[in-house]
């Protein structure tokens, strides 16, 4: 398992599948709508893990998430299970980052016991 941020280890572990926990900072879609850029605590704007999820996912996401995944998640520790890649998005800033794409709600889950919720 993987803390979401570890850039030094998640970047180890790009092109493997893997287990990452962390708490959700933000989860806020772009200005386009076509992507939900989430971050996550403990990691400044360009390096640990980035999580997304693209806009022809959102409504599946939304209907296992209560109506709202954005808001079911933020502020809450969740695992993640799914491929790293390297960040391939046109933000600058972004590249050489590794990055998580949620295609299924149930890559994400909220982990039971005492620090379900509660920042790092």
């Amino acid at each position: 398992m993987i803390e979401a941020r570890d850039t030094e280890a998640l970047l180890k572990h790009v092109g493997n599948r893997v287990i990452v926990m962390g708490t959700i900072k933000s989860a806020e879609w772009s200005a386009t709508g076509k992507v939900m850029n989430i971050q996550f605590e403990g990691s400044d704007e360009n390096k640990g893990l980035l999580a997304v999820v693209f806009e022809s996912q959102k409504q599946r996401f939304d209907r296992a998430w209560h109506g709202d995944f954005r808001a079911a998640v933020t502020g809450k520790r969740v695992r993640l299970y799914g491929e790293l890649q390297e960040y391939g998005g046109y933000d600058e800033a972004w590249k050489g980052r590794a990055q998580m794409i949620l295609a299924a709600p149930e890559q994400v889950t909220l982990p039971a016991g005492p620090s379900d919720g509660e920042s790092e």
